[in-house]
């Protein structure tokens, strides 16, 4: 029996969305487009047109240098909602070109750029650069949060969780900080209770962004989408449900709150079994020129965790393959592309090629432990393809054993080392394994009737 890949399960989806998460509430920080939306209008055109409007004022040849500056930081932002990356860069390296700027004025284009550098996946060079910013002198208390907010964004994009945290409490201890900067850094914390599961500690981070008088237009929509999250997790699947659908069909959702939506409504609609909705929103994420790059490749393993469900593995092997290539993957997403792909190669008989990937979950430092379990297990399954029973058995029984591995895992397993034991001439063994599996209440319905079964079969 095959372990398949546990993205699209929704008791498992902290893991993902800590990649989500992480990289959402480290997104815009508003701009004039935003406060000025015109409602009912596509947001693309009203991003277009601000680019317009500032390139405008940015040619114009007696535009005063801090009006010019502020005309280029709002384009690059507007750039950077377009995904347009390295337009955006440019903006910022302007503004730095500008001589006798204000302190503070000069370091908001010196956060921008770390943040592209960041969706650059050049981590090292946007830390690189806050640094320089909270080192300048004089530097505005504002300025400072807005700085220590982004260095945790960026830590946490190299999966420094905890020392990104520090940073961001900081963040949001300074008095003086924006109002925005302060509900970037409640959504930013609210996604590291979500992944911990203490949901209430996010619920009241996300209720003091969704409740405030002045709630930020790029802040206020990626607290909807964290709380819809909440939902999920927490079994209010219409709630959170009715949230995301209205993220998605609203105009003025920021482009990227509403991909990573569609995201999370895939991977609901997989679980629930509405696997035509639930291809269709993977599909119109990969092929969004808004989306991140790893967005996409996010949305790339949930689609191959579907297309194993449906049985297509050739699919599953080409999105996992464009996957891996990609920037972005947390260790949680990259592991679990490595056992959604062992999954393929054992349908397509390919075991030593599963084996490997198995083995590259089992190496990885970071690897969630319920993937690790489930590498065994399917390694084990790979082996007994082979014909290796010996080292197939010792594979079972490490995943059946794993510390911390959940019971559904569990349950997987003795049914795999079940049947296993049948082959090896092991009845009363087998029984026992089965037993177990059967009667273990943490474990989804289908998975206790084939333990069932198994017993029925074998009286």
């Amino acid at each position: 029996m095959k372990s398949r890949g546990t993205m699209g399960k929704v008791q498992n989806a902290p893991q993902l969305m800590l990649v989500l998460v992480f990289l959402l509430v480290g997104g815009i920080i508003g701009y004039i487009v935003s406060q000025s939306f015109l409602h009912g209008q596509d947001r693309v055109e009203v991003l277009e047109e601000t680019i317009r409007i500032h390139t405008r004022t940015i040619k114009r040849t007696d535009t005063e240098p801090v009006q010019r500056a502020h005309a280029l930081l709002n384009r690059a932002e507007a750039y950077r909602e377009l995904n347009r990356l390295e337009d955006a860069q440019k903006d910022y390296q302007a503004v730095l070109q500008i001589a006798n700027l204000p302190t503070d004025l000069r370091a908001e284009a010196q956060i921008g750029l770390a943040g592209v550098l960041n969706r650059m996946d050049e981590s090292e060079r946007a830390i690189s650069v806050l640094q320089k910013v909270l080192a300048t002198p004089q530097l505005g208390k504002s300025t400072r949060a807005h700085a220590l907010y982004w260095m945790g964004v960026v830590l946490a994009s190299q999966n420094k969780h905890e020392e990104a945290k520090k940073y961001v409490q900081q963040a949001l201890a300074i008095a003086e900080a924006e109002p925005k900067v302060k509900q970037f850094a409640h959504n930013f914390l609210a996604g590291t209770f979500l992944d911990r599961r203490q949901f209430q500690q996010a619920k009241e981070h996300l209720e003091a962004v969704l409740n405030a008088p002045d709630a930020d237009p790029i802040a206020y929509p990626s607290a909807r989408y964290l709380m819809a999250s909440l939902n999920i997790e927490t079994g209010n699947l219409p709630e959170g449900l009715r949230e995301l659908n209205s993220l998605i069909r609203a105009n003025d959702t920021p482009l990227q709150v509403k991909d990573r939506a569609r995201l999370q409504r895939a991977r609901v609609r997989t679980e629930t079994g509405d696997h035509e909705k639930a291809l269709e929103d993977y599909t119109a994420v990969i092929e969004s020129p808004y989306a991140p790059e790893e967005v996409q490749a996010n949305a790339r393993v949930g689609r191959s965790f579907l297309l194993s469900q449906l049985g297509r593995p050739r699919e599953v092997l080409e999105d996992v393959d464009i996957a891996l290539k990609m920037k972005g993957l947390s260790p949680g997403n990259r592991a679990t592309a490595y056992v959604n792909r062992s999954v393929a190669n054992i349908e397509l008989g390919n075991y030593q090629e599963a084996v490997e990937d198995c083995n590259r979950v089992l190496q990885m430092p970071n690897a969630p432990i319920y993937l690790k379990a489930v590498a065994l297990n399917n390694r084990g399954e790979a082996y007994m393809y082979m014909g290796n029973y010996e080292q197939a058995l010792k594979d079972y029984s490490a995943s059946v054993e794993y510390p911390g591995a959940p019971e559904y895992i569990v349950a997987t397993a003795l049914i795999s080392r079940g049947d296993l034991f049948k082959k090896m001439g092991r009845l009363s063994e087998a029984k026992s394994d089965w037993t177990r599996a059967a009667n273990m209440p943490n474990t989804p319905v289908d998975t206790l009737e084939l333990a069932r079964q198994r017993l029925r079969e074998n009286p």
